[in-house]
């Protein structure tokens, strides 16, 4: 994980951005939960990563499917983008698991992370309410 302060690539609602491994972050923001909860996102990145290229190379001792292989092989650091950007579901659970890394330094309550998630992520119109979201930290 590269911790990069910047203004730029960060949209503007957040305070931090992962890209990869590479955790920007606006000047002065840089917190002990911020920290954890995008290293939380820095993670999922590198398991759907892993995943990806374990599933690709399986795929390449297939002849029939052999393309497809190489293929998800170049697109595996690319499936939790694109999971976080199509899926809501997924979005809710990377955010929630990011949000209890943030609970865990002591920076902001459940209620505050399940606030933040509403409000940030565009759930809410998608059929994920607090209620829900609550339940996944029990989860």
């Amino acid at each position: 994980m590269f911790v990069i302060q910047t203004n730029r690539l960060i949209p503007e609602r957040f305070d931090a951005y992962v890209i990869g491994p590479f955790v920007l972050v606006r000047p002065g923001k840089a917190t002990p939960g911020l920290i954890a909860h995008e290293r939380e996102h820095v993670v999922q990145w590198l398991v759907a990563t892993i995943y990806g290229t374990a599933a690709s190379l399986i795929l390449c001792q297939i002849d029939a499917v052999y393309a497809l292989g190489l293929m998800l092989q170049i697109f595996s650091p690319f499936i939790h983008p694109f999971l976080y950007a199509e899926s809501w579901r997924y979005r809710r659970w990377a955010e929630v698991e990011g949000h209890r890394a943030d609970i865990a330094s002591g920076e902001i309550t459940m209620d505050d992370a399940i606030n933040r998630i509403q409000s940030n992520y565009g759930l809410p119109e998608l059929g994920a309410g607090y209620p829900e979201i609550r339940a996944m930290f029990f989860r």
